[in-house]
Formats: C-alpha cells, structure tokens, sequence
C-alpha cells in the first residue's frame, strides 16, 4: 500500500499559525530582500553607466561637429583655389604684350612714332676717358695712402 502524497501551496505556508512557525522542523522560505548596500552599488553602477553612455554620445557630437567644420572649410578652399586661377589668367592676359598694344592703341589712342619724332643720344668718348682717368687717380692716391699708413705702423713696432 501506498501512501497518498499531500500536496502543498504557497497559500497554505500562510495560513500557518504562529506556533507552527516557531517549530524547528518548519523552514519557511523567505523573498530574496535586496540589502541597502547592494542598491547602493547597483544605482552606483547604473549612474556610471549613463555617464559613459552619455560621454560617448558627446564625442560623437564633438566629431560630427569638427567633420563639418572641415567640409566647410574644404569648400573654402576650393573657391579660393577657383578664384586664384581666375586671377592667374587675368594677370596672364595683362601681361600679353599684343593685348598691351592693342589697348595702347585703341583705347588711350597712342601709335609707334614717325621718324622726324625719333631722338638720337649721341655720347662722347672723351668724356668717358677722362672720368676713367679721374678714378685710376683716385686708386692710385688711396693706395699710396695705404702703403704711407703700414710703413708708419711698422716703423712704430719696431721701435
């Protein structure tokens, strides 16, 4: 013969009576309390966590904000690049000697000059030739200056 099994429910653990409690053969199961100190260490963990989470998120914003301030400046330098360019043509067109003399002509109305308007330097020979000969003097008196000052300072180291 067998004997019939109880079956036990949670309720039934309730309505026990207090002397049935306090018997040692009856252990009743407690709800797992959480301690004050692991709450502490969990809001801890939790508040360490959205700190990181929320560092991340403004680097991430810090990046975005830098990689926009290098695109505008990239655009920047692309007109500035085109307008150089602009400028080197028109510096390289001023400087066409054709342009020039087209413009000399046409707009300030100037032309080559005819003969008569020519003027012709002419330069005499002597003139230069005695300028020279004024300078091979001037060389010559320095030098003899020169060679009067080292013969006296010799002379004075000597004695």
């Amino acid at each position: 013969m067998i004997a019939a099994q109880k079956k036990y429910s949670y309720s039934e653990v309730e309505k026990l009576s207090p002397q049935v409690m306090d018997t040692p053969g009856v252990i009743l199961k407690k709800k797992n309390a959480i301690k004050p100190a692991q709450k502490v260490q969990i809001i801890f963990c939790v508040l360490i966590m959205c700190s990181i989470c929320i560092g991340i998120l403004l680097g991430y914003a810090q990046l975005a904000e830098e990689k926009f301030i290098i695109n505008s400046l990239r655009r920047d330098i692309k007109e500035l690049e085109g307008s150089i360019e602009n400028l080197r043509v028109e510096v390289e067109s001023a400087q066409r000697l054709d342009l020039i003399e087209q413009k000399a002509e046409t707009v300030l109305g100037m032309q080559y000059p005819q003969k008569e308007q020519l003027v012709f330097l002419s330069i005499n020979d002597h003139k230069i030739a005695a300028s020279n000969e004024l300078e091979q003097t001037d060389m010559a008196k320095q030098n003899n200056i020169i060679v009067d000052v080292k013969g006296t300072i010799q002379r004075l180291i000597n004695n």
